[in-house]
């Protein structure tokens, strides 16, 4: 089995999501969509770059990462008709995602987390070693929010 990557290629958080699984499952990936058995669509507004009959001549999976309420318009609705055309199964990477999900799509949806890097994203047992690095003040109740850049 091969597996072809869509993903957006914009410097967003897709593109950091398929270089890990790129790297990590060098057996199973291909670029060359020809030689894919598998479609995983990861960055799922930007399906029209493949023409439709190569996704029904392929097995497709498309990852859903959130959809807003307020925002499912009359495109968007479009949009998710396409997706339910074309996926044979769906990914959602929380049980809240999953939830609206199912008011939009009829194919089966599995809930999985995405992974973690353990090489980027690592458990800090002492906090006052941070403290102390960035000189704060200890008396004082901090609110820690990290964001990778790429």
């Amino acid at each position: 089995m091969k597996v072809f990557v869509l993903q957006a290629k914009e410097n967003w958080i897709t593109d950091e999501l398929a270089k890990e699984w790129i790297i990590n499952n060098k057996d199973l990936y291909t670029n060359d969509l020809n030689k894919a058995d598998t479609i995983w669509i990861l960055s799922n507004y930007i399906i029209d770059c493949i023409p439709m009959n190569i996704y029904k001549s392929k097995k497709v999976i498309t990852t859903i990462h959130h959809i807003t309420p307020w925002k499912v318009d009359d495109n968007q609705l479009r949009h998710f008709n396409k997706l339910n055309k074309i996926t044979d199964i769906f990914h959602s990477i929380c049980e809240l995602t999953t939830i609206e999900m199912k008011k939009y799509f009829t194919k089966k949806i599995i809930t999985f987390p995405f992974w973690h890097n353990e090489n980027v994203w690592k458990k800090i047992n002492n906090k006052n070693e941070l403290r102390n690095k960035y000189k704060l003040d200890n008396s004082q109740l901090f609110s820690w929010f990290f964001s990778k850049r790429y």
